[in-house]
């Protein structure tokens, strides 16, 4: 009878050689994907893009942005969630991360326990903009034009669960006011809409809205961070501008699927590093209005922990969902 024991002795050998290769070497020739959990032209897909083009050039290795938008983030999220722990699919989860769970009804995943943290990224607030056809030159006489016309205005959502999202529902209650709510898969198609007149204000980023507000497309009002934006330096914050108190800020932070190796978390963390210690780096984000804020995985882990415990009781509250 033939033996086989050569063969199996040097396929294993072979096996264990080949899982004792560093990750990073076994990475080298990958392409990887950082997923947008939004349509081209908004913010996140700005942002996924520019991590991707920086990252592919630390890493040495391609590493492309891969649109997946709809459902507030949910059908990309799902998509990470369920991908292979190997390095090669990444996103940049946003504060609809924590929310959506709050929101909606069965979301296919555990926004905590079925990812891994790799780095807090940055902070940022959006800013209120209305179409040219208001009649409103501040945020004051906005919010009494949106009290005297109920139901009237119309306000394009970018995405759902964002922090765009809770800072309209927010200032609404706040104001006392009300508006109908279109929903779109991301930033750039309610832009577009904004921009064509189609709908009358937004709360967008401040990256996506600054170039429209420069070109006098658009009328910022008011940004919903607590202090003013080196992107739009001129303009208040809603605190400042009528509603004492507000405050809502975005974030951006890169998570994989749950059982990333430790060792390419960390290796990750540490191209991070190096990235944004980059001058230009720097000076791209502040001239979006992002304050950079990179945090090491456990500090991430323990920043999208207490946003969950910090809007989940507020959204229950407010009775949103969507």
């Amino acid at each position: 009878m033939r033996s086989y024991a050569p063969r199996l002795s040097r396929r294993s050998l072979l096996a264990t050689s080949l899982a004792a290769l560093p990750l990073q070497a076994a990475l080298a020739q990958a392409t990887a994907r950082i997923i947008v959990l939004a349509a081209a032209g908004g913010t996140t897909d700005l942002l996924s893009r520019l991590y991707a083009q920086w990252l592919s050039e630390e890493w040495g290795r391609p590493v492309v942005a891969d649109n997946r938008p709809g459902a507030g983030g949910v059908i990309g999220s799902q998509l990470v969630a369920k991908a292979a722990p190997d390095g090669n699919t990444l996103m940049l989860a946003a504060p609809s991360h924590v929310t959506n769970s709050g929101m909606m009804d069965n979301v296919p995943y555990d926004p905590l326990k079925d990812f891994t943290p790799i780095a807090k990224l940055l902070t940022f607030g959006s800013v209120v903009v209305v179409h040219p056809s208001v009649p409103a030159q501040d945020l004051r006489q906005f919010l009494a034009y949106a009290k005297a016309n109920p139901g009237k205005l119309t306000w394009a959502l970018g995405a759902t669960g964002t922090s765009q999202h809770l800072a309209g529902v927010l200032l609404a209650r706040e104001a006392g006011v009300s508006w109908i709510t279109v929903p779109y898969k991301g930033g750039g198609p309610a832009m577009n809409d904004l921009l064509g007149g189609h709908a009358h204000f937004m709360i967008e980023s401040i990256p996506t809205a600054a170039p429209h507000i420069a070109a006098g497309r658009i009328r910022a009002l008011g940004v919903t961070g607590s202090k003013r934006s080196t992107g739009l330096p001129n303009v208040p914050t809603i605190a400042d501008a009528g509603i004492p108190g507000f405050h809502v800020e975005a974030w951006f932070a890169l998570m994989g699927p749950a059982g990333l190796p430790p060792e390419f978390v960390q290796a990750t963390y540490q191209r991070l590093q190096k990235i944004m210690a980059q001058p230009a780096v720097n000076e791209k984000l502040l001239s979006l209005g992002a304050a950079p804020d990179l945090r090491n995985p456990q500090e991430t882990r323990a920043f999208v922990e207490a946003e969950s415990r910090h809007w989940l009781p507020i959204i229950k509250e407010a009775g949103i969902k969507v």
